[in-house]
């Protein structure tokens, strides 16, 4: 390997290769750092994420008895652009933690780090040779492994979840472009012709076109639950998407005993302002 200290720590640190760096750039040899990840809305609470994690993907020795004796710990790094919101997680080697959905839009990436949790010293016959060393020392704090980036998009989740207390069901007698909703099931009915239900399903395959379809099928749709949870709490509450609803509204604070429109557009999270995004670019 040829030692480039522009592109190092300066100290060797488990990574993944840039596309087409030979093996033998790697600052340890026959070594990886391979964590993963989950990202699922919450099943109690829809306005929440929850952060799933697997660290066992981790070969190197050396930092496996850091961490064993705490010299080292995981850490779980969530970002997302759009909000400017991070958020840095110590963690075992696995679990899963809860993070709130209204902090999220658009993109969330999460990285995973080993660090120090103090001053201490990493020893490795696996270091490369170029760095003509078996150990080095560190402050607390120093990255010793990280991994590349997993991302995730949030719409698409938040949209999934939506459709999740929806079913499509065909009505030959209407007409392309007709529907109409039932609730007396658990799952909310949304009532189309055969070929208008294709194009529903197609559709929901791009941004553009689930921001199109929240504004004209599932907004009128939340609107007639928002009214039926105002005027029959208790017929609504007897059923799977009333009792999701109605735990979202509490999740983020919504008063679904006022005005059944703007519970729909905060259930929703304004579709009507996605769909201006969309069009406008942004």
């Amino acid at each position: 390997m040829k030692f480039d200290p522009l592109k190092s720590f300066g100290y060797p640190v488990l990574k993944p290769l840039d596309p087409g760096q030979p093996r033998d750039m790697a600052d340890y040899v026959n070594a990886s750092f391979q964590p993963s990840f989950g990202f699922r809305i919450h099943d109690t609470d829809p306005s929440q994420f929850i952060v799933s994690y697997d660290f066992q993907g981790l070969s190197l020795g050396a930092l496996k008895d850091a961490i064993e004796r705490g010299d080292a710990q995981y850490l779980v790094r969530l970002e997302c652009r759009s909000t400017f919101y991070a958020s840095t997680h110590f963690v075992n080697v696995e679990g899963e933690f809860d993070v709130d959905g209204n902090q999220l839009r658009d993109w969330v990436e999460i990285k995973g780090l080993i660090v120090a949790t103090g001053p201490c010293t990493i020893t490795s016959d696996q270091i490369n040779e170029e760095y003509e060393l078996s150990e080095f020392s560190v402050e607390g704090g120093a990255v010793l492994a990280w991994a590349s980036p997993t991302t995730y998009n949030v719409e698409k989740d938040f949209y999934r979840n939506i459709r999740s207390i929806f079913e499509y069901q065909e009505d030959e007698s209407l007409k392309d472009g007709q529907f109409y909703t039932d609730l007396d099931s658990d799952y909310v009915l949304i009532f189309a012709n055969p070929k208008q239900i294709n194009l529903l399903r197609s559709g929901e395959a791009t941004k553009s076109a689930r921001v199109q379809l929240l504004n004209a099928v599932f907004f009128p749709a939340v609107l007639q639950m928002a009214m039926m949870l105002r005027e029959n709490e208790d017929e609504a509450l007897e059923k799977r998407w009333g009792q999701i609803v109605a735990a979202k509204c509490a999740a983020r604070d919504i008063d679904y005993t006022k005005d059944p429109y703007l519970t729909a557009e905060e259930l929703l999270k304004r579709p009507l302002k996605m769909l201006s995004d969309e069009i406008l670019g942004g």
